[in-house]
This record gives structure tokens, C-alpha cells and sequence, in this order.
């Protein structure tokens, strides 16, 4: 047996001491020694023998086992009592974890030798580590097991920077903190799902309800789907589907006008109503195409279109919206072939689904050419804005010119 199968068999026996069954019959203090002696195991087994800890997800069991309970008990302790004592215990534990994630992420990225300074915030790199001939690219598969380990330690990070919000007055600083690690997470390994369902949880933080429904739908769609992210955007869409209901008057008025028919008008939307309405009607589009609920496509497509244009003409839109809002619809109409090879965790999909020809997906064909229509359209005002920006721009170029 060689050292990486002791450190493993010490760690599985540890972990089945900790199982309910078998810890319920020791006292607290002894199950406390018994998760610090797992963590220690776990820890070591992570920086001497990297490969197989990643092989095993050892990282994962570390993470449920010695911080993600105890974080369950000192959270239900403090929101029991809010007692300074209560929560300077659960704020201690988050910071001392932070420490040790940090330290665990320097010494993998150190051990591997591997360059990230253009992937992640530097001040996370091991301050003894220089790059030099023989150091790793991150995309080498050489660094594979050190990029997938630190990718792992950045999410733990990011997780325990967010809970720090439970005890802290601010927690918008943690909340960006938690985002930035998140982010560099997914600089590390774009093809997993982990990361992108962590940003959807803060978007939930800020009711950022469509940022939420993109990340988890990008959550969906990479190669390593996330373990609950189809259940979370989901979740996303029957909340939505609350929200849609109190507009469904003005949402429907457009196709009834349309048609000629119905005398009645609902009260016109306000101004600050306008915004809320798009996202709602746009997430439930989306809703109906995923889930396959037709519902009234038509009523939603023509409103969305039509408060698009208004919102637009505002500059209600950032950059990044108008790439998720393209992004996430591409991904809805596409979804309608291949959603139910999906488990129903989300877990993955069979073979390469997402691959498959578009002969496949006939069922639904007529739909879906209804939709790319409907994306022309909803396209065609950023382009026409685009084109008038650039017209502007070599206007105010050429005049420039003629002044030199």
C-alpha cells in the first residue's frame, strides 16, 4: 500500500467515525478532536498527494465534513441566541477556515508550480513562488490535478467569505470579495458548473433575479453541470412565475390589440414598473421554452419586444445585460432538444447531447425557428443603436482631423 492509499484509509476511517450513526455516541469534544484530526489528514493528503486527493475528493469531504457542519452548528447557535459570544464563536470559525483555505490554495499552487497570476488576484499566490522556465501553464495537463485543487479552495474561500455577511453590520464588502474569488474560480475551470451557480447565489442576495437565472442556466450548460443547479433554475422560474402574474394585464393587452379585440386597457405601466415588467415577462419566455410550458408565447414575445425598445432608447442597459439577455435565450431554445437527457439533478449529460445535430430536435423545430426570429428581432434595435454610435464616433473623428 503505497502513501497516498494510507493517507486515504486513515481519512475513511475518520470520516465513517463522524457518520450519525457512530457520532451521536461520543461526546461533542471527542467529535471535535475526531473532525480536527480529518481535516489535518485531509490537508496533508491534499498537498503531498494532490492528484489522488482530487481522484478521491478528498477537498469535498474535508469541506463537508470539518466545515460545512460546523458551520451549520455555529450558525444555528447564533441566530438561536444572537449573543455577542454566539457570534464572535461563528466569525472566529469563518476566519480561521479563510487562513487555512488561503494557505492550502498557496501551497498547491506552489507544489505544482504553476503560473495563475493571470487568472486569479496575485495577493493569492504563494509570496515565495517566481515563475521561471519549468513552471506550468494553467491549460497544461500536467497542472490538471493542481488547477482542479485550487479551483476547489477558491470556491470554499468565496463561500466563507459570503457567509461572513450572517454576522457582519456591512456585508456588502464580503459579498464582493466572495464574487472576485468566484470569478477567478471560473478563470481557473470554465468547463465546471460550481462556480457559476455560487455567482446566482449572490445575484439572489441583491433579488438580481435574471443575473441569477443566467448564471445557473451557465451552471446548466458547461461540461461539469452543477449537482443542483437544474433544480435551482427551476426554482428560479416557479419564483418568477409569482412576480409575472401582476403583469399579466399589460402583457396580454399588446396581443389583444394586436388582434383587434378587447375594449378594456389596464393601467399603464409606471416608469420604474417598465424594468421590472421586461425581466419577468423575459424570464418567463425562457421559462415556457425550458420547462416546454407553451403557455401564450406570442403575448410575451410582442411585449418583451416592444418595452425592449423603450428601456433601450433609455440606456436602461448595461453591456452585460445585453449579452446575457442573448446569451441566455440561445441557450433556452437550445435547451428544448436536449433538456430531458439532463438527470433530474442536473448531473450531467448523456454522451454529448448539446452536440447533437439540429435534425434531432425536428419536434420542436417550428418553435424554435419562431424563436431565433424573435431573437432577430429583439437584436435588431442594438445593432441599428450600434450602428448610429459608430456613424457618431467617425463624425466627431473626422472633424477632429480636419482640426489638426
Amino acid at each position: 500500500m503505497g502513501d497516498a492509499d494510507l493517507c486515504l484509509s486513515k481519512i475513511r476511517e475518520l470520516e465513517a467515525r463522524l457518520r450519525p450513526e457512530n457520532a451521536k455516541k461520543m461526546s461533542a469534544d471527542v467529535v471535535r478532536q475526531c473532525r480536527q484530526k480529518l481535516q489535518h489528514a485531509c490537508v496533508a493528503m491534499v498537498q503531498a498527494h494532490t492528484e489522488a486527493a482530487v481522484v478521491n475528493d478528498v477537498e469535498l469531504l474535508m469541506w463537508n465534513k470539518c466545515f460545512l457542519t460546523r458551520r451549520t452548528e455555529l450558525k444555528a447557535a447564533y441566530n438561536s441566541t444572537h449573543s455577542k459570544e454566539a457570534a464572535e464563536a461563528y466569525h472566529g470559525f469563518l476566519q480561521s477556515s479563510i487562513a487555512l483555505y488561503a494557505a492550502l490554495f498557496r501551497d498547491i499552487q506552489l507544489a505544482g508550480d504553476v503560473d495563475l497570476r493571470t487568472l486569479v488576484d496575485p495577493s493569492l499566490l504563494h509570496s515565495s513562488w517566481r515563475p521561471s522556465s519549468t513552471s506550468l501553464a494553467p491549460t497544461d495537463p500536467a497542472a490538471a490535478c493542481f488547477v482542479r485543487s485550487c479551483t476547489r479552495c477558491l470556491i470554499a474561500l468565496g463561500d466563507l467569505t459570503r457567509y461572513c455577511r450572517e454576522v457582519l453590520k456591512s456585508p456588502s464588502s464580503e459579498l464582493k470579495a466572495a464574487q472576485r474569488l468566484y470569478e477567478d474560480a471560473l478563470h481557473l475551470c470554465p468547463d465546471q458548473g460550481n462556480a457559476h451557480n455560487q455567482l446566482a447565489v449572490l445575484a439572489t442576495y441583491e433579488e438580481q433575479t435574471f443575473t441569477a437565472v443566467y448564471y445557473y442556466m451557465r451552471s446548466v450548460a458547461v461540461r461539469e453541470p452543477f449537482g443542483t443547479a437544474l433544480d435551482n433554475l427551476n426554482a428560479m422560474f416557479v419564483r418568477n412565475r409569482k412576480v409575472v402574474k401582476r403583469f399579466l394585464p399589460n402583457i396580454e393587452c399588446g396581443r389583444n390589440r394586436k388582434r383587434g379585440g378587447g375594449n378594456k386597457k389596464p393601467r399603464p405601466l409606471e416608469r420604474g414598473q417598465e424594468e421590472e415588467a421586461f425581466w419577468a415577462a423575459l424570464i418567463r419566455l425562457e421559462d415556457m421554452l425550458f420547462t416546454q410550458d407553451r403557455g401564450d408565447m406570442q403575448s410575451f414575445k410582442i411585449f418583451v419586444l416592444r418595452v425592449f425598445s423603450l428601456l433601450l432608447s433609455r440606456n436602461a442597459f448595461k453591456e452585460e445585460d445585453l449579452n446575457r439577455i442573448v446569451v441566455s435565450l440561445i441557450f433556452s431554445i437550445h435547451s428544448m432538444g436536449w433538456k430531458n437527457r439532463l438527470s433530474p439533478r442536473g448531473e450531467g449529460v448523456e454522451g454529448d447531447a448539446h452536440l447533437e445535430p439540429l435534425q434531432r430536435l425536428s419536434p420542436n423545430f417550428h418553435i424554435q425557428s419562431s424563436m431565433v426570429g424573435f431573437m432577430l428581432e429583439l437584436a435588431a434595435p442594438i445593432l441599428q443603436r450600434a450602428a448610429r454610435l459608430v456613424k457618431e464616433q467617425s463624425g466627431e473623428d473626422a472633424r477632429a482631423c480636419r482640426h489638426l
